[in-house]
């Protein structure tokens, strides 16, 4: 793809990201979807790519959970560019995410498992950070569908995986990822241990930035994003003391940054500042909100972060007592949040306009309204399967039926919130106990493979010990087949040589019969009896 549409398609997937949820959206893309995907056959179908990316973008839930979508999608890896390849791919499932249903949320699961499974080794560093950023918004759909316990032992078991190949910034997204997850059941102590874990694997370069827009996830602003995010571990234990010193630490890497408007959290952290002076009951609280406001403006922040300002603004008044003032500041936050559709879960927080509201309605004396906004909120968090803000919202439910004077239904509301509370006990310790079954479930899995290993290793063993027997029997047959040879050639020599001798021995019997034979005749002749001369007369 042209290097002048990446720009554009980042900002799709921001939109994407961050924008309302399109659940109400009507369009029939299942056609049209198809046949784009099905004609982008080059690099070069750039136009038709892009259209991919709004079909996408516009698709019905339904269409999106049809297995065709992204087996179709990974028919393209070996058709477009990889950067191409990795773009479609996430736009398809952050379209899933944002959907934000049971349904979406599991497909969502279980197909980015898969892809990351398949896609571990990308070419290009624009690749790099699309991997790592859909490694990083799993935990979208796992938090969203209450799945904290499936997250930790997924994002645990894939520690190993990238500590193996060093992929340092894939460790540092696994910790950042057990942090919130951990925060999320109430472990502060656990957040914390591996928030930091997850800075120390990260750097001070700024390099990248312009790459990709998920690189602002690593380096410097990795950092800022890791330390502000521990900072509001702390707030959410209405802990300002020590949740100021680690947004201070995000606010001295933010001042470092060659680029800073690349760093869009800037206006999150002047946010959670903000509500660490609220909880300190300052006096100059307000001045902490402008400054937020004042950085949200100049980031252009989406409407899911106004409405989380109005909210805090909100509990700012409250804590105060100023209610007027906390009504309007809520009833902002609200309609953000029905006129963009913007749920409970974001990535700033969570939205509980109801809560706020119903409290504000309580210290009011409307508790009847209260009672009904907090009875609709309640219902949606079921849905979400969120027990710790369950929690705090059914306890609120039951101040309000008890003030309303409904004594059997405060009674009926605080039981739930009791049990829910025992469930979360539960939860927390088998979510301290998870990461030992881990890593036993890792370590047997381990042995095994050495097992195995260690028999493939004798089998090798025993195989060359084989091949060993073979070579050394053929070369003794081949060495006793060139004695053979040799003994055959020998006796051969041996043989002719015996007939020499034997013939010279014949040859020289027979000489010698001859010479004893003349010698005899010669004897014969000179004997007295034989000679004429022997005897003389007188």
């Amino acid at each position: 793809m042209n290097k002048h549409l990446k720009p554009i398609i980042q900002s799709v997937v921001l939109l994407l990201f961050f924008a309302p949820s399109v659940k109400g959206q009507k369009t029939k893309t299942v056609d049209s979807l198809t046949i784009y995907l099905n004609n982008i056959k080059t690099p070069a179908d750039t136009n038709i790519i892009y259209k991919v990316f709004e079909w996408l973008y516009k698709c019905e839930e339904d269409i999106l959970l049809t297995d065709d979508v992204m087996n179709k999608i990974g028919q393209l890896k070996n058709k477009v560019d990889e950067d191409d390849y990795y773009d479609i791919a996430t736009i398809y499932f952050y379209a899933l995410i944002n959907k934000d249903t049971p349904a979406s949320n599991e497909k969502a699961i279980a197909v980015m498992q898969q892809w990351l499974a398949q896609n571990e080794n990308s070419k290009s560093k624009y690749g790099h950070y699309n991997y790592l950023n859909i490694l990083r918004d799993l935990r979208h759909p796992f938090r969203n569908s209450g799945k904290l316990n499936e997250c930790i032992e997924y994002f645990t078991a894939s520690e190993k995986k990238y500590l193996s190949v060093q992929d340092s910034e894939a460790v540092s997204i696994v910790y950042n990822v057990l942090a919130s997850s951990y925060n999320k059941l109430g472990l502060i102590e656990k957040a914390k241990y591996y928030q930091l874990k997850s800075i120390a694997f990260l750097n001070n370069s700024q390099k990248d930035y312009n790459i990709h827009f998920g690189a602002t996830s690593f380096g410097i602003s990795g950092k800022v994003n890791r330390f502000a995010v521990l900072g509001s571990y702390y707030i959410e234990q209405k802990k300002p003391n020590i949740a100021i010193g680690y947004l201070n630490e995000a606010i001295k890497f933010y001042n470092q940054l060659d680029e800073p408007m690349l760093m869009t959290d800037a206006p999150y952290i002047f946010l959670q500042l903000a509500r660490c002076k609220t909880l300190e009951k300052s006096n100059n609280s307000s001045r902490y909100y402008d400054t937020a406001l004042k950085y949200m403006k100049e980031y252009n922040e989406q409407p899911v972060i106004y409405a989380h300002y109005y909210q805090e603004k909100a509990a700012d008044y409250i804590s105060k007592n100023v209610l007027d003032s906390a009504l309007i500041n809520i009833n902002k936050a609200i309609q953000l949040k029905d006129s963009f559709n913007l749920g409970i879960i974001s990535s700033y927080g969570e939205l509980l306009t109801g809560f706020y509201k119903a409290t504000i309605l309580i210290k009011k004396g409307k508790v009847k309204d209260a009672i009904n906004i907090l009875q609709s909120e309640i219902k949606e968090l079921r849905g979400l399967n969120y027990v710790t803000i369950l929690i705090a919202e059914l306890s609120l439910l039951a101040e309000a039926y008890s003030a309303n004077g409904d004594t059997e239904e405060a009674y009926k509301t605080l039981r739930e919130s009791f049990l829910l509370k025992e469930q979360l006990v539960a939860e927390q310790n088998d979510a301290r106990s998870l990461n030992f079954e881990t890593e036993k479930k890792m370590q047997e899995s381990e042995n095994a493979i050495v097992s195995l290993d260690a028999q493939n290793k004798a089998n090798q063993k025993i195989k060359y010990y084989l091949l060993g027997i073979v070579g050394l029997l053929a070369l003794f047959l081949m060495g006793m087949a060139v004695f053979y040879s040799i003994k055959r050639k020998t006796n051969r020599e041996l043989a002719v040589k015996n007939k020499r001798l034997s013939d010279a021995l014949q040859q020289l019997q027979a000489t010698q019969a001859q010479l004893i034979q003349s010698e005899k005749m010669a004897s014969s002749v000179n004997s007295p009896q034989a000679s004429p001369m022997r005897y003389k007369t007188h």
